[in-house]
């Protein structure tokens, strides 16, 4: 799985863990949600700036979320952690 596709699929994975649609999410991170649709799409990636703030937002460490599949590890580390 490249670094593009694992990022945007933990994307969609933690916003429905927390039950939001992009635009409550997007509102989060102060973003449109057009723009926050394109990064769950893997159309862009982040700015080092909005990559802070979505893990603040998800509370997932930077390693994690750009590089392991979250889906597979949900039983593990996320029962415990997200809210």
């Amino acid at each position: 799985m490249t670094l593009n596709t694992c990022f945007m699929q933990n994307l969609s994975f933690l916003r429905e863990r927390k039950s939001e649609k992009q635009a409550d999410t997007a509102t989060a991170l102060g973003l449109s949600r057009s723009t926050y649709a394109n990064y769950e799409a893997g159309h862009n990636l982040p700015k080092a700036d909005v990559l802070l703030k979505i893990i603040s937002h998800f509370g997932v460490p930077f390693e994690i979320i750009m590089t392991e599949d979250l889906r597979k590890k949900c039983k593990k580390y996320f029962d415990k952690s997200i809210t």
